[in-house]
Parts: C-alpha cells; structure tokens; sequence
C-alpha cells in the first residue's frame, strides 16, 4: 500500500477527530453520519471507512497507539506486568468508551450472522505481554509460559471493565487492586506448576 498523501492524511486525521468527538458524546456513527459531521462528502468518507466497523476499528486502533509502544523498563517479568497493567489501565480509562463501542460493534455483527464483516482489531494484547514476559522464556517451559499469558490477557483489555465495574460495581482502585492481585496469583501458579513438572525455573534478579 502507497504512502498517503499529506492531503489524505490530514483528511484522515479530521475524520478520526470528528469520529472521536462523536463517540464521546454518546454517538457511534455510520459512514454516513460521520461524512455529515465532518463536512464531507459520503464518497470522501467511503474511501477511508467501509462500514461503522471500520470507523470504530481505525479509531479504536488509533488510541492503542501509546501502548503498542510500550516498553519494560525492568528485567523482572513480575513486574513488568505490573507496570504493563498500570500503563494500559490508563490508556483503557482514558478511551473506554471507544474499546466499549468496538466490542458492540463486534456483538451486533455476530449476532446478525455477518460473516463477511471483517472482525474489529482488538489491539496487541498478545505482543505485549510476550514482550513483558519475555525474561521468563527458557526460565518456564514453553507450555507453562503459554498458560500464563493467554490467562493474564482479560486483563489487559475492556474485559476488565465489564466484569470488575459493570458486574461488581468497583471502583477503578478497586478494579485495578483485583487485577494486580490476579497477576500476582497466576504468576505464581505458572512458577509452582513449572517447579511441580520438575523444571527448576529461576527469576533474573531485578
């Protein structure tokens, strides 16, 4: 795909502030209600944004930026989860209703069997607990260390939201004091399973 123009990009970038603007006011829009909103034509809008899908993916994708560049600044795989925790716990807070409205989006086109609907991005929530567990690979076996991340990964997204506040009414202290004792606990759980296997697994030091 060709580098966009410096016209398109700016044409993006206002479609993508008018979407955001929309959205906070309580409004998902379609193709198109943004093109109204932004002073566009249907067919400008239509070029960058197929479906309300794809507005909601490209907007929601557009505020995971910050944290797909995320990076550990500890050795400690313990910890960098932690830190990982606070950090996209921030960024989630900050655009929930955008990562609110991408899983509807998902639900609805489910439920009404559109196959063809290509599924929203949610995000690189594999990628980044990989990079945060990376000093444990070859410290775990591989089949532990897999357990491990794909139980952590509700809790690096929305998910945690629609449990902890919807189901239980937390607070975001609250929600945030349940997460990180859930990666405490799972930790280690991964770290006695390994030991019970026989694999002496040893931490780096901090």
């Amino acid at each position: 795909m060709s580098k966009p123009t410096a016209v398109q990009q700016r044409t993006f970038e206002h479609l993508i502030t008018t979407a955001e603007r929309l959205m906070n006011s309580g409004t998902t829009p379609s193709v198109a209600e943004l093109a109204e909103a932004a002073s566009v034509s249907r067919a400008t809008a239509h070029r960058y944004f197929s479906s309300q899908a794809d507005i909601v993916s490209a907007l929601a994708s557009h505020t995971m930026i910050p944290i797909r560049y995320w990076e550990p600044v500890t050795q400690d795989a313990r910890a960098r989860l932690h830190e990982l925790l606070d950090f996209t716990f921030s960024q989630l807070t900050d655009a929930e209703v955008h990562h609110r409205a991408i899983l509807q989006v998902h639900l609805t086109n489910w439920a009404e069997a559109y196959p063809e609907q290509a599924t929203p991005n949610r995000g690189h929530r594999r990628e980044l607990l990989w990079r945060a567990v990376e000093p444990l690979v070859g410290q775990l076996p591989q089949v532990h260390l897999e357990r491990l991340v794909q139980t952590l990964s509700p809790f690096f997204g929305i998910e945690l939201f629609l449990v902890f506040r919807d189901m239980w009414g937390l607070d975001d202290s609250a929600v945030l004091d349940r997460a990180h004792w859930m990666i405490d606990s799972l930790y280690e759980r991964a770290l006695a399973d390994a030991a019970g296997s026989g694999h002496q697994s040893k931490e780096p030091p901090k």
